[in-house]
This record gives C-alpha cells, sequence and structure tokens, in this order.
C-alpha cells in the first residue's frame, strides 16, 4: 500500500469515529429479560457519553399505556449512563422502554426494547 492511500485509510477511519451515532450497549432490565421483580429503575449505557437533559426514557405496558418513571438522568460519575427511577412498583407483564439519546457531539438516536415480569 502507498503512503498516500495509507493516508487516505487512516484519514478515513478519524473521521468515521468523529461522526458515530451513540449506540446502546447495555440495559438494565435486560433486552427480553423475563425478571420475577419489578425493577427500581431503567438504566440503559451508551458508547458515547450524553446529554442527559435532551435525552430520556419513557416507559410503556402491554396496553401502551405510559408508566410513571421519573426524570432521566445522567448516572452520577458516568455520563454514557441514563437512569430513569419507576415511580411504583410494576404489574407482571409485558413492558417496553422508549429512549432517545442525545451524544455529546449532538447525534440524537432512539429506540425501544422489551422486558417481561412474570407473574
Amino acid at each position: 500500500m502507498n503512503t498516500r492511500a495509507l493516508l487516505a485509510f487512516g484519514a478515513s477511519l478519524l473521521v468515521t469515529n468523529a461522526y458515530a451515532h451513540p449506540r446502546v450497549k447495555s440495559t438494565v432490565p435486560a433486552e427480553n429479560e423475563t425478571t420475577a421483580t419489578s425493577p427500581a429503575s431503567i438504566r440503559i449505557e451508551f458508547t458515547e457519553r450524553l446529554v442527559a437533559k435532551f435525552s430520556g426514557i419513557e416507559l410503556l405496558d402491554a396496553r401502551n399505556q405510559v408508566v410513571s418513571v421519573g426524570p432521566s438522568e445522567a448516572l452520577a460519575g458516568n455520563s454514557k449512563i441514563l437512569v430513569a427511577p419507576i415511580k411504583s412498583k410494576l404489574d407482571p407483564g409485558d413492558y417496553t422502554v422508549v429512549w432517545h439519546a442525545v451524544a455529546a457531539d449532538t447525534h440524537r438516536v432512539e429506540g425501544r426494547y422489551t422486558f417481561h415480569i412474570k407473574p
């Protein structure tokens, strides 16, 4: 590979990383997890730092009704983790987490996943 081609390849890697969107790294409860107890909060870890005031988590029950959660905040000491406390104990059933996140580089992404609480 000649020097010019190597430099162009290296520059393309830098540009790709600079314009990457945040991706979900892990969730609690996990996607498609079946749990025996109601979680105390929803926690989503991303691959990039977030701007918490422009990011959020919403929880829906099996009838697509909004379940009350507290305000979404970045986990103290780690701006890659978004947390929303669940205000009351969840009944058995299926739940959908709907989220949106804005990374420190201003890229906005959104998504959803489900988890289950067994009877």
